[in-house]
């Protein structure tokens, strides 16, 4: 049985994508178009979106580096009122 619109949650939440190489063209950071339509789809569908491309992530060296990097990420693509850092799990 399919969900009906009453069904669906409000707000979808928080789509987190990781961008490794094969998300770009080749030798450049530009985004491949299947990328940019899967962004333009959970766009489409209310999520906030945070892509974490593959040397943003690398340059984070350890675990601390990683959690400030993304609760960041969170903090920017959340609203206000929830802390980002709620969605992290503790260390």
């Amino acid at each position: 049985e399919a969900l009906g619109d009453t069904d669906r949650p409000s707000a979808p939440g928080v789509a987190i994508e990781v961008d490794g190489p094969v998300h770009f063209l080749s030798d450049s950071r530009a985004l491949k178009g299947r990328t940019l339509i899967k962004r333009r789809h959970l766009l489409a569908l209310g999520y906030s979106l945070v892509a974490v491309p593959y040397w943003e992530w690398s340059e984070a060296r350890n675990k601390r580096d990683r959690q400030a990097y993304l609760t960041e990420k969170l903090r920017t693509a959340l609203p206000p009122r929830i802390p980002a850092w709620l969605l992290l799990p503790p260390d």
